[in-house]
Parts: structure tokens; C-alpha cells; sequence
């Protein structure tokens, strides 16, 4: 299945901030296999096939992304949060780590921004996203060494269930 996102962030796009992205996963196995990120302002492509690493591309340069090592102990983790999402189980979350730091993104370019190591932790616990929303970073994300992973379960995120609705979930680096 192609999941796809033709404009996700559109708050940020009506307000013109930049920090929207079209999304592109290929879904196999309930489980994101490919997927593409595209920053139309930056002219900016992140994608990741399973097997093959993360990569970005801009202005005719290539690199391949790798997160960094993480520990729930570690002062001043930054935290990716949303302009209009924020929930108090969120915040109860965050409140738990040391000295947290917050960056404010657009759509899933929180996402993203682990993996060039801008941000280290993106929790989303409002159960407002869609398949579509995540796909695509998810596959990126764990291609570069991260994980999205169910609040509650623990285990990676699913695609292709009976629900588009996509459970509360933690993006995060590599947490040792």
C-alpha cells in the first residue's frame, strides 16, 4: 500500500512558516518499507528504503543520516513539540527528564529532525494523527538508527489496520 501525505503541516503552510513536507511511504507487511520526505521552501528530500539506510539530499549534495546515542539520564534532551498539539500526558512525559529542551517544528519534520540530530525525543500522546502523518518519518527515522514506538506497548508502529488513526507514540534517537 502507498500511504501519502500531499501536504502535511497545514497549519504552517496557511501561516507561510515554511515547516510543511509531502509524505510517501510504501507499506508492506503492516510495517513502512520506503519512505520520502519532501521540503518544498528548502528544496529538501529525506528518504529511506528498509535495508539501505536514511539519506538526504539538497542542493545536489548527498548525505547519509545517523542519530546519535541518547540516555533517559541525560540533561537537557530536546524535545520536539508541536505549535497547536500539545497534551498534559505529554508534558507529564517530558516532565519526567532532566532539564528538558523544547523545539517547536512543523508537521513531521520533528520527525526528521532526529535524525540530523536537532532534536532527540518527539512524543505525540493526542491520538490526532493519521497513518499518512507518520509513515514515512517512521521508516526514515529507523533507517538512521531511531525508533517510533506505541506509548504503551512499546513496539514499533503499524500500518494498514482497519483504523488510519495512529496510536500515541515516541520518536526518539538511539536510546542506550
Amino acid at each position: 500500500m502507498w500511504c501519502v501525505d500531499p501536504l502535511d503541516g497545514t497549519k504552517e503552510f496557511i501561516s507561510r512558516n515554511g515547516e510543511f513536507a509531502i509524505c510517501i511511504a510504501l507499506i508492506e507487511n503492516h510495517r513502512a518499507v520506503a519512505g520520502f520526505v519532501y521540503e518544498p521552501v528548502a528544496d529538501r528530500l529525506y528518504y529511506a528504503v528498509k535495508g539501505q539506510g536514511a539519506h538526504v539530499e539538497e542542493k545536489g549534495q548527498h548525505k547519509t543520516l545517523q542519530v546519535k546515542s541518547i540516555s533517559a539520564t541525560d540533561r537537557h534532551l530536546t524535545f520536539g513539540v508541536s505549535r497547536s498539539h500539545r497534551s498534559d500526558d505529554q508534558q507529564a512525559y517530558i516532565d519526567q527528564f532532566k532539564d528538558p529542551q523544547y523545539v517547536s517544528k512543523g508537521s513531521i519534520l520533528k520527525m526528521i529532525a532526529i535524525t540530523t540530530g536537532e532534536i532527540d525525543i518527539y512524543p505525540r500522546f493526542d491520538e490526532k494523527t493519521k497513518e499518512w502523518d507518520i509513515a514515512a518519518g517512521q521508516i526514515i527515522l529507523e533507517e538512521a538508527g531511531g525508533d517510533v514506538i506505541h506509548k504503551i506497548t512499546g513496539e514499533p508502529i503499524t500500518y494498514n489496520k482497519p483504523s488510519l488513526q495512529s496510536p500515541p507514540f515516541i520518536a526518539r534517537a538511539r536510546m542506550i
